[in-house]
């Protein structure tokens, strides 16, 4: 195909990603993180205890203020800046090698992650992310080009859209000032490098500023409070998620070593490289998270669309092939997940029930929690408590005022919004009913108190087993009166 042909690929592979994200995020339910970040929204601030601000300012863009309220009105911004970090992405590819078929493939890897929540498009800090770390690189690359001062500023404004979306964008300007240090390129920061980092700092300023009148509630959970630093265990590498961590590390090295440190691609390899490698020291010490390569995913997506657009064609169809039955296998599992709960429950039982584990969304109960509950909040007499966050954050998104006071970060964070007084003389406590799915969620259920009234809860998603509560007040008489059934 013709350089020009290559670019209309891309343009329409994106365009059909996105759709596909726009349908099945306008389906699905609100997640647990997402009624989370969607609360940040009710309360803008320059800063939040678990993460930078720019979630929840997407959020409130996306539902106008508050005024919208569905699962599409929340994540339609999310979806978009996913399809700008392709474009972004594809685009530095093609600065680095000016070849529109390798631009192509890194879209085409990019944009098929076969990870499920950027395949729905949830409102989380990973979509804006990875939009400010794939513009980054791109207008990087073209500063090193031009050496014009307005690209320079721009790098500047994309560089603390990174840092206002996920504290690991320090990553990425650690690793473009390191890059800009080696002797070939020190050239760049009397250029105007230095102006770019410059205002990237001073765009991130509000945000150091709101952890100084918040006792570095942002920077206390990142260090501390996230994932607790113990002493040095190599065992701990063995723990399921840092273990499925170091499985991804591994291969991310192995597939960076051919397609980014051979070809001497020397700003991927800063950018991807060195926070990757501390992640897996770090596994030593605490739990880590897959998904915090998501940043150094997007450097080595554009070195991979280069790699693999020069190997013979056999090869290069069998790496697609791979990737993409990777990715349909996840979008079909979304695909049946957002479709209406009766026909999800006939597809089960036509199943065998084999593929519960991997298509129930126990969102959908949510909805059915916070119906319960409203009668008895409707003649204010009860306060609702909720633990864990989880909780608290879907009962809010649904209408009904839940306190969190469980001791957690995120109670620490509810904590700094303004109290509603309903004027109530009875407590409702809802938590996730012990021993059911949903409880390893937050390790705050409940042992049942003698003399309190308990209730337990248990709704069905697609006839299959859902999520169960526990909700219990603790005072007699009246109080018992309006429980929910």
């Amino acid at each position: 195909m013709t350089q020009q042909r290559w670019y209309r690929s891309s343009l329409a592979l994106i365009g059909a990603i996105t759709l596909f994200r726009l349908v099945v995020a306008s389906r699905l339910p609100v997640s647990d993180d997402e009624a989370y970040y969607w609360t940040w929204a009710q309360h803008l601030a320059f800063g939040y205890v678990d993460h930078p601000p720019l979630v929840a300012w997407l959020i409130s863009l996306g539902t106008f203020g508050g005024i919208a309220h569905s699962s599409l009105s929340l994540r339609w911004p999310s979806i978009l800046c996913e399809a700008a970090a392709a474009f972004a992405a594809s685009r530095a590819t093609r600065e680095l090698q000016g070849n529109e078929r390798a631009a192509f493939l890194t879209a085409f890897f990019f944009s098929l992650l076969p990870e499920t929540r950027l395949l729905i498009g949830q409102a989380l800090p990973d979509p804006p992310y990875l939009l400010a770390w794939s513009m980054s690189l791109w207008i990087m690359l073209r500063f090193e080009r031009t050496r014009q001062r307005n690209d320079a500023v721009l790098l500047g404004l994309t560089l603390g859209a990174a840092l206002l979306s996920r504290f690991f964008g320090w990553a990425l300007i650690f690793g473009i000032a390191f890059y800009a240090l080696t002797p070939q390129k020190r050239s760049l920061w009397k250029d105007g490098l230095w102006l770019a980092l410059l205002l990237a700092l001073g765009f991130y300023v509000p945000n150091i500023a709101w952890n100084a009148s918040h006792h570095w509630a942002n920077f206390a959970f990142t260090f501390h409070g996230r994932q607790a630093i113990r002493h040095l265990e190599v065992s701990r590498l063995f723990a399921l998620s840092t273990f499925r961590y170091a499985i991804f590390a591994v291969a991310f090295w192995g597939v960076a070593w051919w397609a980014i440190i051979r070809p001497r691609f020397t700003l991927l390899a800063w950018t991807a490289l060195p926070f990757t490698t501390f992640l897996i020291v770090l596994g030593m010490f605490q739990r880590v998270e897959s998904y915090w390569l998501l940043g150094p995913f997007t450097s080595l997506c554009i070195g991979l669309g280069i790699a693999v657009s020069q190997l013979p064609v056999a090869a290069r169809r069998t790496c697609l092939g791979v990737w993409l039955l990777l990715a349909v296998v996840s979008g079909f599992f979304i695909s049946i997940a957002s479709l209406p709960l009766p026909v999800q429950a006939r597809i089960m039982r036509s199943s065998g029930h084999i593929l519960v584990g991997s298509v129930v969304d126990r969102s959908y109960a949510y909805s059915s929690l916070a119906r319960a509950l409203r009668p008895a909040i409707n003649n204010r007499a009860f306060r609702i408590v909720a633990r864990p966050y989880e909780i608290a954050s879907q009962l809010r998104y649904f209408g009904i005022h839940a306190d969190l006071t469980d001791g957690s970060p995120q109670a620490q964070q509810f904590a700094m919004w303004p109290i509603v007084d309903t004027g109530s003389t009875c407590e409702i406590l809802v938590t996730f009913a012990p021993h059911s799915i949903g409880s390893t969620i937050g390790q705050h259920s409940q042992k049942t108190d003698p003399t309190s009234r308990n209730q337990r809860l248990t709704y069905d998603v697609a006839n299959q087993q859902g999520l169960a509560f526990n909700v219990r007040t603790s005072d007699a008489g009246p109080c018992h009166e309006g429980m929910p059934k």
